[in-house]
């Protein structure tokens, strides 16, 4: 099993306090769970080999880009107070 962590929106930054920790940890230490936080920084030299494949993915229907897209830039500033209130599905788009 892979978990990976990307954003933290949700963790705190409102003033409230970050959600609980990891649950059910020893399942996931008898199923041999890693989880492992990264930084895209240490994978730039990859990045052209990460875009053919994701493209390729993404042509062929195996890979579903999750957006949620805000029309009009009157709706920007809701659709920033959503990203804090987890409203969001994927990137937080304001089309103008």
């Amino acid at each position: 099993m892979r978990i990976v962590l990307c954003g933290a929106v949700a963790t705190g930054y409102d003033g409230r306090l970050p959600s609980t920790g990891v649950r059910n940890y020893m399942q996931r230490g008898l199923r041999r769970a890693v989880m492992e936080g990264f930084v895209f920084f240490e994978y730039l030299d990859r990045f052209p080999e990460a875009l053919a494949h994701l493209s390729g993915m993404l042509g062929r229907g195996e890979l579903i880009i999750a957006e949620s897209i805000a029309e009009g830039l009157e709706a920007a500033p809701a659709a920033l107070d959503g990203l804090f209130a987890g409203a969001n599905l994927g990137k937080q788009l304001v089309r103008v």
